[in-house]
């Protein structure tokens, strides 16, 4: 059998009821409405198909891992009167498929989790494990922020909890924001990567639990100083994209060739897997000893990668579209 199908310039694994691991179970879509897994299953035995023409609204917790979510048709996952969450290995957006991933101004959220193991037996060049827009419609649009970063107007000493800023950024109990490290005379080494002399990172965060006009009271007091006009980020969306604290291996986010990708005012926390290290790729060529249909191959693995490229936490790989990334806080 192909093992791979070739979309734009690179090869993809193939999916199908009759691919799926020992003991998974293929879930169609009928009548626009999200399968009805009655017993919950095993984690990331259970994979959603949506075949062309299915659109899907997707509103709830229901607890499942999934293994993969395959979209030819159209799934939507936005609130309606509660928080919203989806964990699943892989997200695949096929060709004339469509993710809309929203918030519309909601107070309720989104989060989106990977959850899962690489197997580089069926997918040698580590493809999976994340969401994949494979020529198909990819848009994440969470709820307007009120800031994405705004300086300080006075210095943070350690032991102090307040941050105070030129202007009322209308940030919220909950909120988040992230304040870098200002440390002065240090090695410009310790920009490299990985860092020389023993760099140690003074960023920190602070969860806010009072805000008042131009200051903020953080849940816990801050162990360095930081510098009057730092930018300090802020880092709370409606959407939030990552990878869970179980997943044996980091998500990524990706776009290749035709469709839509647009990204706005999300955060991607945990995400891409592609490191500093010298990139050492997956070799794989499709075997002659078939003859399959164009666009279709059974591939041979030469060499298996130890640090493979294009694997970050948002990508536009080979994409013919204009990607748009807008109010993002991508986070490690």
């Amino acid at each position: 059998l192909a093992t791979h199908r070739k979309i734009h310039t690179n090869w993809y694994p193939i999916f199908g009821p009759g691919r799926e691991p020992e003991g998974n179970s293929w879930y169609v879509v009928e009548n626009n409405s999200w399968p009805d897994i009655s017993a919950s299953p095993e984690p990331r035995t259970a994979t959603v198909f949506i075949p062309a023409g299915q659109n899907v609204v997707y509103s709830s917790d229901d607890g499942t891992v999934y293994d993969k979510v395959i979209i030819e048709g159209a799934l939507t996952i936005e609130p309606v009167d509660a928080d919203v969450k989806l964990v699943a290995g892989t997200i695949v957006v096929e060709k004339g498929g469509s993710l809309d991933i929203v918030t519309n101004e909601s107070e309720h959220t989104v989060v989106v989790e990977f959850d899962g193991a690489l197997d580089t037996t069926t997918d040698p060049e580590e493809i999976m494990l994340g969401i994949l827009a494979l020529e198909g419609s990819l848009t994440i649009r969470g709820n307007a922020v009120p800031a994405k970063m705004a300086p300080l107007s006075q210095d943070v000493i350690a032991g102090s909890n307040t941050l105070v800023f030129s202007e009322d950024l209308l940030l919220q109990v909950g909120d988040e924001v992230v304040v870098p490290d200002t440390q002065e005379g240090l090695n410009v080494g310790h920009w490299n990567f990985p860092a020389v002399d023993n760099y140690a990172d003074q960023t920190e965060t602070c969860t806010i639990v009072a805000a008042s006009g131009n200051q903020v009271i953080c849940a816990a007091a801050f162990e360095h100083d930081h510098s009057i006009g730092t930018n300090v980020a802020f880092t709370t969306r409606s959407i939030i994209i990552k990878t869970s604290q179980t997943s044996t291996d980091r998500g990524h986010i990706l776009h290749t060739g035709e469709g839509k990708f647009d990204v706005r005012n999300a955060r991607i926390e945990n995400c891409g897997r592609t490191t500093t290290e010298i990139i050492s790729n997956t070799v794989m060529v499709p075997d002659d000893d078939f003859n399959f249909p164009e666009g279709f191959a059974k591939m041979i693995v030469s060499t298996y990668a130890e640090n493979q490229i294009a694997r970050y936490a948002l990508h536009a790989h080979n994409s013919l579209v204009e990607a748009y990334y807008s109010g993002l806080a991508v986070l490690p």
